[in-house]
């Protein structure tokens, strides 16, 4: 499909924040995350910078100054103000809004400026989405952090002014629907009501998405819910499922389950939180993160995602927490201190 050639060059480069030369560990295993498209984060705006242009760095080395600086202060109104914002969606800004957040949680080790990689492309599509960035591109910023987390992004040119890039996105018919028959999927919360501009991810066995906190990196197409909280899917593979997730929570059609008039219901996002003991004694400082049951899914029901990023500590009470737990069924696992191994209780 046409949307295949761009993840690996814009999105991955823009939104994806485990861009490939940077490493995280999921469990006791290293893997690459490539990104496709970031779902939205519908939270406030409205007190983003207004002023396209105002203060803007003059050059890329200022830039780069300014966005080391404001990282390592943890100054996200500073960060948001080095973006350029014309024409990007609020959809799309609160989608960056929180991948800043999660940043910000982590210790700066390095900020440097790379040239654009070979065959970089300013502009693609994927699914029913058109897009493209902002500024003439110039190169990529990328930050590397203690934990071995690590981002990068295009910055480049707007008139006189340097910006990082923003992505300007348009719904359109999709690419392969005059060859392919169409389903309508609906989104809706579980009270039934239609879910406009929410992205969904389409992807087969070979193509899981991860899901990393809000977002969903990965998968073979991305389609956008109109104002009736609808979009057409085009059938193409017999294993194909859809996947979705925002701020409202998560939502998943097994690949046997998309038919026409299907029903995606987003469900609300959970909590767990508990008091980790060993024989009866406190365990404190200890990390601790969640996976998926595969098992859960059953032999001909395909996972719905990769799991990452969900990792805390136990406090000096033993006690922890998890935010944002997608409806399904998991395992906590903990990684010994001494061997940095991990596994589930």
């Amino acid at each position: 499909m046409r949307g295949q050639q761009w993840p690996t060059r814009i999105i991955r480069l823009l939104r994806n924040p485990l861009w490939s030369r940077h490493h995280f560990h999921e469990h006791h295993a290293v893997k690459r995350i490539f990104a496709i498209i970031s779902l939205a984060f519908l939270i406030d705006v409205t007190a983003w910078p207004s002023v396209f242009g105002k203060n803007a760095p003059t050059s890329n080395s200022q830039l780069l100054q300014e966005f080391e600086t404001a990282l390592k202060t943890k100054d996200k109104d500073a960060i948001l103000s080095l973006y350029n914002w014309e024409g990007v969606s609020d959809w799309m800004k609160a989608g960056q809004s929180q991948m800043i957040d999660d940043w910000l949680t982590r210790e700066v080790k390095s900020v440097k400026l790379s040239p654009l990689p070979a065959n970089f492309s300013s502009s693609g599509e994927n699914g029913n989405i058109r897009f493209h960035l902002n500024v003439q591109p110039a190169g990529i910023i990328e930050a590397g952090f203690t934990d071995g987390f690590g981002v990068a992004f295009p910055f480049g040119s707007k008139g006189d002014a340097y910006y990082i890039a923003g992505i300007i996105t348009e719904k359109i018919p999709y690419p392969g629907g005059g060859t392919n028959k169409l389903l309508t999927i609906r989104v809706q919360t579980p009270s039934g009501k239609p879910l406009p501009g929410i992205m969904v991810v389409g992807a087969t066995p070979e193509t899981i998405p991860t899901l990393h906190f809000f977002t969903l990196y990965g998968g073979d197409a991305q389609f956008l819910t109109d104002d009736q909280g609808q979009f057409n899917l085009p059938v193409t593979d017999t294993n194909l499922f859809l996947v979705a997730a925002d701020d409202q929570g998560f939502g998943w059609l097994q690949n046997h389950d998309p038919t026409n008039d299907a029903v995606m219901v987003i469900q609300p996002w959970g909590r767990i939180e508990g008091i980790r003991k060993n024989r009866n004694h406190v365990v404190t400082d200890e990390r601790l993160s969640l996976s998926l049951d595969r098992d859960y899914c059953g032999e001909d029901v395909v996972a719905p995602i990769r799991y990452s990023g969900h990792v805390t500590s136990t406090d000096a009470q033993g006690r922890f927490i998890f935010e944002q737990v997608p409806p399904l069924r998991l395992f906590i696992d903990r990684q010994e201190k001494q061997r940095g191994y991990w596994g589930y209780f």
